[in-house]
């Protein structure tokens, strides 16, 4: 495979700058071994509070469609970060066909909506990931901006998640573009290939840094990644 594939991540300046960084080594050096760019914003694009840095990756990614990018992008909170950094990412999307983007699914239940984008690959010359995209931007620009404003707590207004499983539960055809991957493999706690050190489970930010950490004790990485 010799697409262009580019690895982005976000995060809010304050909250989760110190975990960005630490995740962003394993991430950096990952994109660099496999000839990936490395992208990374701080800040909020559209917001007035921390947690409003989740709706960064609608509007990056619809920029980027805007811009004529046609190559894959490989998003991941700032909480997500490659553990197996030996693993063949070409070879591996080579092998999967036309699929619109890879993620894990978000619950149990085994509907196909029901997906967690806290990291993903999306291929932006698919026409069904272009209209996900396009649907979670127009999804998300319709929020009154005085709602947006008033939204301090988490989910005050929807975030990221809930709006793109909506729009895959309402549109069935986009949900079967997807290829769902096995948590064993893709975003778990323990994941074999990309690690994904969760919210839940009450957990505090300084907890999950350290999860983290303690990963990157195992994995070589270069010293200018850090």
């Amino acid at each position: 495979m010799d697409r262009e594939i580019l690895m982005l991540q976000s995060a809010d300046p304050v909250a989760y700058a110190e975990m960005i960084h630490v995740s962003g080594v394993a991430n950096r050096a990952y994109a660099a071994r496999h000839g990936m760019g490395y992208s990374l914003y701080l800040g909020i694009r559209r917001g007035y509070f921390p947690w409003h840095a989740c709706f960064n990756r609608i509007l990056i990614l619809k920029e980027m469609i805007l811009a004529g990018y046609k190559g894959w992008v490989f998003y991941l909170d700032a909480d997500a970060y490659v553990y197996d950094q030996a693993f063949d990412i070409r070879a591996y999307l080579d092998s999967l066909g036309e699929v619109s983007m890879v993620v894990r699914p978000g619950g149990v239940d085994g509907h196909g909506w029901d997906i967690n984008d806290g990291a993903f690959l999306i291929d932006l010359a698919n026409p069904m990931a272009i209209e996900i995209i396009d649907r979670w931007y127009e999804d998300f620009m319709a929020t009154p901006e005085a709602e947006l404003a008033a939204a301090e707590e988490w989910e005050a207004v929807p975030s990221d998640q809930p709006r793109l499983q909506r729009i895959l539960r309402e549109n069935d055809y986009l949900a079967k573009s997807l290829r769902i991957v096995d948590p064993a493999f893709f975003n778990d706690y323990s994941s074999t290939f990309l690690r994904q050190a969760f919210r839940g489970e009450n957990f505090t930010i300084q907890q999950r840094v350290d999860m983290i950490k303690k990963d990157l004790a195992d994995l070589d990485v270069p010293d200018w990644a850090w």
